[in-house]
């Protein structure tokens, strides 16, 4: 695996090496995130929601994307192939909640011709790493 750590310090402010070596981590490196316990917080429930929309013409995914990057509750949204266009994660306390999102957000939008929604069990596996090889 390719070494990404700038330093050992822990800190950002202490990255040690020169402006060089540092901004050649920035290309890669998008952003540094604290992972927060989501059972802590109050936001156990994942649903997995496939979109089909009505068209797939560029405004109307354009118009979508642009609702999605709004909604606090979707984590991830995936334009996809296949018989549905997108496929959302979606993070909330519970199912009144899910359809609560589901009644006010995502079932008004303009455009949206179903949502086929799978609720997460338990968690098999969750990794924020990325399997990068090096050479």
């Amino acid at each position: 695996m390719l070494n990404l750590t700038p330093s050992t310090s822990g800190s950002l402010s202490n990255c040690s090496g020169t402006d060089a070596s540092r901004s050649a981590i920035w290309p890669i490196v998008l952003v540094y995130v604290a992972v927060v316990n989501q059972n802590v917080v109050g936001l156990s429930v994942n649903v997995f929601a496939s979109i089909r929309l009505e068209r797939q013409r560029e405004e109307e995914l354009e118009r979508f994307n642009a609702a999605v990057a709004q909604w606090p509750e979707v984590l991830e949204c995936y334009l996809m192939t296949g018989t549905r266009d997108y496929l959302m994660r979606i993070v909330v306390g519970n199912l009144g909640e899910y359809e609560r999102f589901i009644k006010n957000k995502l079932s008004r939008l303009d455009g949206v011709a179903s949502i086929e929604s799978s609720f997460a069990l338990s968690r098999v596996k969750h990794t924020t790493a990325v399997p990068i090889k090096s050479g």
